[in-house]
């Protein structure tokens, strides 16, 4: 049973998410031409896992040979309308959002919404933190093969031992979380001729003919749900190797969680937020296989979650 301080916080966090998200709209609003204005949040009610997506999983959960997959849907619905005076709703709003935080002790990194250190962006050589993600590398992919496309993970002993490893168009040597990898996007018979495979992950969904490029990252959170990320999307998808923790992913269709040698993906489009979880460090390997035309995430304003991401 969660304590009664866990729970306060809990709520606590949750409230503030749906206050900074109705700041937000309200502030926008406050430019029409109109006098008030009308909130809605909804939720769809469950649904099969086939129903919900007849073509492609929004995500999937692996091991790390990445030979089976599972995920477990949870959803709440939600249906509530309400319209208020748009100013006084905003002074309204803005004073709670103070009182909840401050009563609370809700750092400002917890609240959904907000940049969390190195931004995903930062080049891993300028953290300035221990905790954060950070940009390791990116890889602009030439045309992706017609089959079924992964990412694939192999470790080495050290850098010139990676360096040794022949490299083919979409593949590179990467250092991050105090190792050597190569990573490699390809299909499901890829094979570095030297390396231990640690993960196969995928089958990514991409789209015929759309040009890719690779965006890896390192994500490193603190034990507990004391770090997440904003609600965002990509438009490609994304995909994680867990080396140590474990993380929790709510998006509307699922909440699903990954632990230490497990690695998994969720597709282009739904909203999504990243939340660590557990007593130990998460420490992640993160890629992006973002269109190249597009940028590589966008923050979301139309969803926030209506479920709580586990304990542990």
């Amino acid at each position: 049973m969660l304590s009664r301080t866990t729970r306060t916080k809990t709520a606590a966090r949750e409230y503030v998410a749906v206050i900074i998200q109705e700041l937000t709209w309200t502030s926008a609003a406050m430019h029409s031409a109109g006098k008030r204005v009308s909130v809605t949040e909804r939720a769809r009610t469950p649904r099969s896992r086939r129903a919900c997506l007849p073509n492609v999983p929004s995500y999937s959960r692996q091991d790390a040979d990445m030979a089976t997959g599972s995920r477990t849907p949870q959803r709440c619905a939600i249906y509530c309308s309400r319209a208020v005076p748009m100013r006084r709703s905003f002074i309204t709003l803005a004073l709670g959002a103070t009182i909840t935080i401050l009563a609370a002790g809700v750092e400002l990194a917890q609240v959904p919404g907000t940049r969390i250190l190195g931004g995903c962006d930062v080049p891993v050589a300028q953290r300035t933190s221990d905790t954060g993600c950070y940009l390791t590398a990116t890889l602009a992919l030439p045309e992706l093969p017609s089959a079924p496309i992964y990412w694939h993970v192999f470790s080495y002993p050290s850098r010139a031992v990676a360096d040794s490893v022949p490299l083919r168009p979409a593949s590179i040597v990467v250092e991050s979380l105090g190792a050597s990898w190569l990573f490699a996007i390809g299909d499901a018979a890829w094979q570095a001729s030297v390396g231990q495979r640690v993960a196969r992950i995928g089958p990514l969904p991409v789209t015929t003919g759309a040009r890719y490029t690779a965006r890896f990252m390192e994500a490193v959170f603190p034990p507990g749900q004391g770090l997440q990320t904003s609600v965002h999307r990509h438009s490609g998808p994304e995909a994680w190797f867990v080396v140590s923790g474990a993380q929790c992913l709510r998006t509307p269709e699922t909440t699903t969680v990954l632990r230490k040698g497990e690695g998994g993906f969720v597709a282009a489009g739904p909203p999504m937020m990243l939340t660590g979880l557990g007593p130990d460090i998460r420490r992640a390997l993160v890629l992006v296989l973002h269109d190249s035309e597009k940028p590589w995430m966008t923050v979301a304003t139309d969803w926030l979650p209506t479920v709580s991401c586990p304990e542990n």
